[in-house]
């Protein structure tokens, strides 16, 4: 570990239990973590953080409590990213009166793992379900909304299509399908797993933020390296979520016009056609870190996310 970041040591080593209220008050690591990406305080009642057990993962999960929280949102970062990535997202909620819980996908940020790997995506669901049920006792609204970004919204409305958790709405935020150029990229798949178990990440413009772009390439808890596994196990999913149940409950799907992680348009179509009682936000400027754009289209994607909360279907 670089010495920069050798507080991530001993954040590992000093992981407090997620029954522990306001922990980051007592073990300094843990501040710094809050500080270095960004979370926003002022609007915090209450804040536990801990590991939640998921077969053989330990799964890093957070809780941000505002006094009196108006609705409860789990989000889910998506594929290469971690929480830290979505402190902006979170300080949105937490101005606007939402309970967050977010937790790190296995191989992914402070949870077990190989880093960037998975086997399939079934762990992935599995992690879900059991943060889900360890912090629900603990969440103040009686109905929880699910918000992800791309592999994360995913996970979302698969978890939510086969019934395992009782979300009363979706948020997906440039949600994972079919990738930009999957038709070249499915290709490459079956090829490299024949020659490489893994390859160097290359850090795409997918936001306009500069700031961000440059930050990413520094945070310490972003994968560096794309297993060949995970594209296998990602390719399987989808071939699975071909035949996934209709969801019926109110899903509001964002996406960018300038993704090229993505495929909207055939995305668009697979989730219009499995969610009839979807609403489309169209962001022809937006790439696909729509959670992370440069701050008009951020503020914008944020508000129309609020909005939505907002409605009374919704809830």
């Amino acid at each position: 570990m670089n010495k920069e970041h050798s507080w991530l040591d001993d954040l590992r080593d000093a992981m407090p239990d997620l029954s522990q209220n306001n922990p980051h008050n007592r073990i300094a690591s843990l501040h710094y973590y809050l500080t270095y990406y960004g979370f926003d305080r002022n609007h915090l009642s209450s804040y536990r953080a801990g590991v939640v057990t998921s077969r053989r993962y330990n799964v890093f999960t957070q809780h941000f409590q505002p006094a009196n929280p108006e609705a409860a949102v789990l989000l889910i970062h998506g594929f290469l990213d971690h929480s830290g990535g979505l402190s902006k997202t979170v300080n949105a909620f937490l101005e606007q009166n939402c309970e967050v819980i977010l937790f790190d996908l296995p191989g992914h940020g402070l949870s077990d793992g190989s880093n960037g790997e998975v086997i399939s995506f079934d762990d992935y669901l599995d992690a879900l379900r059991d943060v889900y049920e360890t912090v629900k006792t603990n969440v103040f609204c009686d109905q929880f909304i699910g918000a992800g970004h791309s592999t994360g919204a995913a996970i979302l409305y698969h978890a939510s299509s086969i019934r395992m958790l009782p979300f009363s709405s979706l948020i997906l935020v440039s949600p994972l399908y079919f990738p930009h150029r999957w038709t070249w990229t499915r290709g490459f798949v079956h090829y490299t797993t024949k020659l490489l178990r893994r390859t160097k990440r290359v850090f795409k413009r997918n936001s306009e933020d500069r700031s961000y772009r440059a930050f990413i390439k520094e945070d310490p808890l972003q994968v560096q390296w794309i297993g060949t596994h995970w594209l296998k196990a990602m390719e399987a999913w989808q071939m699975r979520m071909h035949y996934s149940p209709v969801l019926r409950i109110p899903v509001y799907l964002i996406q960018g016009g300038r993704d090229n992680t993505v495929d909207e348009k055939e995305n668009i179509r697979f989730y219009r056609q499995k969610c009839p009682n979807m609403q489309i936000c169209y962001i022809p400027g937006g790439r696909h870190q729509l959670l992370n754009e440069q701050r008009v289209i951020r503020a914008d994607v944020h508000e129309r996310m609020i909005e939505f909360l907002r409605q009374p279907s919704v809830r």
